[in-house]
């Protein structure tokens, strides 16, 4: 089944765009001199398989790199369910493989202290880095605090991240555009504003079916920490996180937890207001999604927070009904602010201690560490092509359009690309406005985001100036991560279960019931936990 719509990675779920023009294969413009190697080598990796996909060594990827960078690899991949335990495994026997390339969450910031600072089983890079990765050591040089995020507690660097050049900030808040305008309602900019929006859905027909009653002011779900609903309250009382109860930054560098706050007062204040007077759906605690997401294709709702309209409407038309609401500001915080969810992913790309060819591997992955590179492994090779090398590739339809022929048991470009480039150490994260516009300087072609595309970037840009608060994962010793464990387990099962009684009204919320809240935390370390970050941090930032 061929579509051309194509379903982006981690920045969208549903980006159309086509490409249009003939044009030849290009050879992508910063890829090294190939091959890298001067005699064949072979190097062991070790993967994580995404869910559903075909063995990767079906895919063309391996097939090239044997033929073009003269490196053979045996590949050791297990599923995402077994895949800690299997890797854990390995690290305790000590049988590791040269290379991890692509390992999900695995290789966090505990772990690298524990593999890399503590039992030495994994390599310093730094060197490497310096004499093999110029594009690796590029990018540290324009980002400085990409290398900082990147070098543990003892000082060196054992992995490697991928990264974006545009901030990605979450979920975002969305707003039936038709509503406003049935009901003759500009788009609010402050809380209080947004209170009033929220009356008048509830009470006078928004959705314009003749039933007063049907219409669910604020839509969605939350979960048991809070998330993705309640993201733009956080931020419009000067909290800018995603909802969940975790650490932001403030401008000063400080630590802070959303439910140990003053502000988080506030909050609770307009939140139980929202829910005694009927504008919070009834269901908000117990839905999830997909039930969530099934009021919303109905025109039954008029606010939610979401990562993309396409979730929320069951046609294009539909979708551009769905506007950005924006960052708002209320009584106790005049700033507007949104939350940042960081422009890097640690821990994507390591050596084991005994990798038997470091120098290869180094030049192996800074391959990856140019936008040109990125696109060119994103996509794919042109269908026919002499680097496809048999294997199936991106072709220009009879319109012009940019298509594949999937293999068997693919039906679209989404689930195709997503299982190819998944394994790869992105250089640049798809979505972001410069790898679009890397797309002529590998293909030698012009892209053109379709109508949904346009949208969906148009309303991302609301928020995009506002972004701030974002916390990087911080190294800890093990000590300080079996402390961090205990606490923390304590501190969200209460913040949550507090949450949702004082905001239902089951606790009611008074100053001394808010003091007394506060004060249990105290007894469950709150503010070691919060001390215990800000020292990390501190020493990761060199303060």
């Amino acid at each position: 089944m061929k579509k051309t719509l194509v379903t982006m990675l981690a920045f969208i779920l549903t980006l159309c765009f086509c490409m249009s023009a003939t044009a030849d294969t290009a050879t992508p413009v910063n890829l090294p001199d190939l091959p890298l190697v001067d005699e064949p080598v072979e190097l062991s990796v070790l993967m994580q398989r995404y869910d559903g996909a075909e063995s990767y060594d079906k895919f063309w990827f391996w097939k090239w790199c044997e033929e073009y960078t003269g490196i053979h690899f045996n590949v050791i991949e297990y599923d995402a369910q077994v895949f800690e335990e299997k890797a854990n495994l390995l690290f305790t026997t000590g049988e590791i493989p040269d290379m991890l390339i692509y390992i999900g969450n695995y290789l966090n910031n505990t772990r690298v202290v524990q593999y890399g600072a503590e039992e030495g089983l994994l390599m310093p890079l730094e060197d490497l880095i310096e004499q093999y990765a110029p594009n690796v050591k590029t990018v540290f040089d324009a980002n400085p605090d990409l290398k900082v995020l990147s070098t543990c507690n003892d000082g060196h660097i054992y992995t490697l991240p991928n990264y974006g050049t545009e901030v990605y900030n979450g979920a975002r808040s969305y707003i039936n555009q038709t509503w406003l305008t049935n009901l003759g309602l500009e788009l609010p900019t402050t809380i209080e504003e947004f209170y009033d929006v929220l009356v008048a859905f509830k009470e006078q027909d928004a959705n314009g079916n003749g039933d007063p009653s049907d219409e669910i002011p604020w839509g969605g779900f939350w979960d048991e920490n809070g998330q993705p609903s309640c993201t733009m309250l956080f931020t419009a009382y000067g909290m800018p996180v995603s909802g969940e109860q975790i650490l932001y930054l403030d401008d000063e560098n400080q630590v802070h937890l959303p439910g140990y706050e003053d502000n988080y007062y506030y909050y609770l204040q307009m939140a139980n207001k929202m829910w005694t007077n009927g504008l919070i759906d009834e269901d908000i605690f117990t839905q999830d999604r997909t039930a969530a997401r099934a009021k919303s294709t109905i025109d039954r709702v008029g606010y939610t927070c979401e990562d993309s309209t396409a979730l929320l409407s069951g046609s294009e038309e539909a979708m551009l009904n769905w506007v950005g609401l924006g960052a708002l500001t209320s009584e106790v915080n005049d700033t507007r602010m949104w939350n940042q969810s960081g422009t890097a992913s640690s821990g994507k790309f390591a050596l084991s201690s005994t990798c038997s060819n470091p120098e290869a591997a180094m030049k192996f992955v800074d391959m990856f560490f140019t936008l040109e590179a990125s696109v060119f492994f994103q996509w794919g090779p042109q269908k026919d092509s002499e680097e496809a090398l048999g294997y199936e590739g991106w072709y220009l339809d009879e319109n012009g359009a940019f298509d594949w022929d999937y293999p068997a048991g693919y039906e679209n470009a989404g689930s195709w690309v997503y299982r190819l480039s998944i394994i790869l150490p992105m250089a640049s994260k798809p979505g972001s406005s410069e790898y679009f516009e890397a797309m002529p300087a590998v293909y030698g072609m012009p892209y053109t985001m379709d109508t949904a595309g346009v949208h969906f970037r148009a309303e991302y840009d609301k928020y995009l100036p506002y972004a701030t608060g974002y916390m990087p994962e911080v190294y800890l010793s093990a000590e300080e991560v079996e402390r961090k464990n205990e606490i923390v387990t304590t501190l969200n099962t209460f913040m949550a279960s507090m949450e949702k009684k004082f905001i239902t009204g089951a606790e009611a919320l008074t100053e001394e019931s808010f003091e007394a809240y506060r004060e249990e935390l105290r007894k469950q370390g709150v503010e070691e936990y919060i001390e215990m970050h800000q020292n990390a941090y501190n020493a990761m930032i060199g303060a």
